[in-house]
């Protein structure tokens, strides 16, 4: 059994890229999500929804891979 020591890194899988993701705190990921685009891009809220729906599942099957293409 591996010690605690031996681990590298944790990761967190919130918007369901590899299992199905929990529909309550659904809302709460994409807003955050938003809300980096907007703080990144100075882009109002409309305009972030539009470019992450742009992305997301269009072009990757993961909205957080979404938001860091957007912002590069």
């Amino acid at each position: 059994m591996k010690q605690l020591r031996d681990i590298k890194m944790i990761c967190w899988d919130l918007d369901g890229t590899f299992y199905p993701l929990r529909p309550e705190i659904w809302a709460d990921i994409f807003n955050a999500q938003y809300q980096v685009i907007m703080n990144h891009t100075g882009w109002s809220e409309e305009k972030a929804k539009e470019e992450h729906a742009k992305i997301y599942k269009v072009r990757t099957q993961s909205s957080q891979d979404a938001v860091a293409r957007i912002c590069n």
